[in-house]
């Protein structure tokens, strides 16, 4: 039986990409609503707390973009991603 054992530099590699490859698709995901309501998060977050009339599509943009900036934060804080 033939195992092949991985270094600790093939290991931290790996996470490195897993971390890159996911911090693309929360920017996609971003890049999105950025584009779709031409704002950054916070803009759009002041905007959509001012409306005087509920839109159920923009609360849950917001929810949805708010966990991909959350998302986003972590990935940052936890130094998965440098």
């Amino acid at each position: 039986m033939n195992l092949q054992t991985a270094s600790i530099t093939d290991i931290y590699n790996n996470s490195q990409y897993l971390s890159t490859a996911k911090l693309h698709k929360i920017n996609k995901k971003i890049s999105y609503f950025t584009e779709k309501y031409k704002c950054s998060f916070t803009e759009f977050e002041k905007r959509i707390k001012k409306l005087p009339d509920e839109s159920f599509e923009m609360w849950d943009d917001y929810i949805e973009w708010q966990g991909f900036e959350n998302i986003k934060s972590e990935l940052f804080r936890n130094q998965s991603f440098q």
